[in-house]
């Protein structure tokens, strides 16, 4: 297991994968609902450039998706849509995960999500857990996605504002992709590929977290 080189002041968790946990899409959701190729289309628009563009901040992702629930059939409004989207997701928040985080945060160490994320969905993020995180850096406010250097100069420069003293090996970051990791640790971040709770309590053990 790799090992910090200095005790963090500052963690950065990814939230899908890391703190909520999906058992499957809710695209699958809707399809159990009678709209048969609702997870067809709603998986080639999650995977399309238009989507990249709302998790970067330059499309407003209601107006993207709006026309595709009609392409399956959706009768209800967009809104509806994301309310059932967000009722669905928000079972699946890690409580065990959320836990530790806010005594990591109790103990003195900031906490933030960092995270791939559309604007609604990032609210969403921040309204569930808004008693664990204040704010943290999303890829729809900095126009960079986590696989660019772009989004960890950003990030860097905003907590170094933040805490003027703050060294990069003083801040560590858990995602669970390696992509993401290994742009992460050219900036000098103690980054590691989250593999699940028990691997992160070791973590925390290792430096008296």
């Amino acid at each position: 297991m790799r090992t910090m080189n200095k005790k963090p002041k500052i963690i950065l968790f990814d939230i899908d994968g890391v703190l909520l946990n999906l058992p499957y899409y809710f695209s699958e959701e809707i399809v159990k609902m009678g709209y048969k190729e609702a997870h067809n289309v709603l998986q080639e628009f999650y995977s399309s450039d238009a989507h990249k563009q709302s998790l970067l901040g330059k499309e407003d992702l209601a107006k993207l998706v709006e026309p595709r629930l009609r392409e399956f059939g959706w009768e209800k409004s967009c809104e509806e849509y994301f309310n059932s989207l967000f009722e669905f997701e928000s079972k699946f928040f890690d409580k065990d995960m959320i836990s530790l985080v806010e005594g990591l945060r109790d103990r003195g160490i900031d906490c933030m999500p960092c995270t791939d994320k559309t604007k609604i969905r990032f609210n969403f993020v921040l309204d569930n857990l808004k008693d664990v995180f204040v704010d943290g850096f999303a890829s729809c406010n900095i126009g960079f996605l986590k696989t660019q250097e772009g989004f960890w100069e950003y990030a860097i420069s905003n907590l170094k504002e933040r805490y003027p003293n703050i060294a990069p090996e003083e801040i560590a970051f858990f995602d669970d992709k390696q992509a993401n990791i290994d742009v992460s640790l050219k900036f000098g971040l103690n980054s590691f590929l989250f593999t699940g709770i028990e691997q992160f309590k070791k973590i925390c053990r290792m430096y008296n977290l």
